[in-house]
């Protein structure tokens, strides 16, 4: 095929076309991706109405992309990704009855992917706290997909934990304890495998260290996560009507030189804390640094934003390093 065939043919620029709008949504435009996606209809295919959907759910539009996959199902019935979208849309939203029925007409399908089928319904089961559900369902999940598998073992490290079975729950996050993915996906599951296992540390052994130790290494893992930010401060469980939410810049020393430096650099790190004062505040970041770098610490501002006598003391956040010198 030449290139002038590679330009016109429709197959060709149908691709075109599905890469660019998915670009688009990964860049988090979805208008551009919806416009796109309407040149894509014009051409009959399926891809447009899962980009369509997932261009009115990110801008808030549930009920529209919903719409639009029913739309999409008129037309291509057969499309296990569309009844996949539908029924995740449908658990999102509580409806888990026509979820799983979406999940049926899927497995129905030719083209399904079974993985994807049991992971979605696996993620279902636990939204609608049926535990022993999802379990069996994320049994069913077989890939060769890193970030699925660790995606899974969130799931099921969740579901051990909302049955009691502390054990059970520590016994999958353990099998993960070696590993350091370099995909920001399979960095957030194993954050989320982490924080159950400190959630299951705590709740069933009453090992408060070992609990802080992994809910650390989450939010290392994944500074998103609110879970393990929320236990540590609960070990304190304490409040001040002299605290206040403010932001604590801090200045260090690395613990080593990187490869091909000399000298350690020095970083910044800001961390959102509610504290009575600086000295307060660095004490609660303190946890979530390296016990290496404690010496070398010093806190360059902090900046009290506004009174906080309800909230926990602790810290709720942080930003990444800002490394400079060497």
């Amino acid at each position: 095929m030449g290139l002038f065939d590679r330009w016109t043919d429709p197959v060709a620029k149908a691709e075109r076309l599905t890469a660019k709008a998915f670009g688009q949504l990964n860049a988090q435009d979805p208008e551009k991706a919806l416009k796109t996606a309407l040149d894509l209809r014009q051409l009959g295919r399926h891809e447009a109405y899962l980009i369509e959907a997932d261009a009115h759910d990110m801008l808030g539009a549930t009920d529209t992309a919903v719409s639009v996959l029913k739309a999409g199902l008129l037309q291509h019935p057969k499309v296990a990704a569309l009844w996949l979208k539908l029924g995740k849309l449908h658990a999102e939203s509580g409806q888990f009855e026509p979820a799983f029925a979406a999940f049926d007409e899927a497995a129905g399908c030719d083209d399904g992917d079974l993985p994807d089928l049991h992971y979605q319904r696996a993620i279902a089961f636990l939204m609608q706290g049926d535990f022993g559900a999802c379990l069996a369902a994320a049994a069913s999940v077989e890939t060769e997909s890193q970030i699925v598998r660790l995606e899974t073992d969130a799931l099921r490290v969740d579901a051990h934990c909302g049955l009691g079975q502390w054990d059970a729950a520590i016994a999958v996050a353990e099998a993960h304890l070696a590993l350091k993915p370099d995909e920001d996906e399979a960095q957030h599951a194993l954050g989320l495998i982490l924080s159950g296992m400190a959630q299951a540390l705590w709740r069933g052994r009453q090992d408060q260290d070992g609990a802080i130790l992994r809910a650390v290494a989450a939010v290392d893992f994944s500074r998103s996560l609110q879970a393990p930010f929320r236990l540590i401060r609960e070990f304190r469980n304490e409040t001040a009507t002299d605290a206040f939410l403010g932001e604590l810049t801090l200045e260090g020393l690395w613990k080593e030189p990187f490869a091909g430096q000399k000298y350690r650099s020095g970083f910044y790190r800001q961390f959102e804390v509610v504290a009575r004062n600086a000295e307060e505040a660095m004490a609660f970041a303190r946890t979530f640094l390296p016990v290496e770098i404690h010496g070398s610490l010093r806190c360059e501002a902090w900046a009290p934003a506004a009174a906080a006598p309800a909230e926990l003391l602790g810290v709720y956040g942080f930003t990444g390093y800002l490394f400079f010198g060497s």
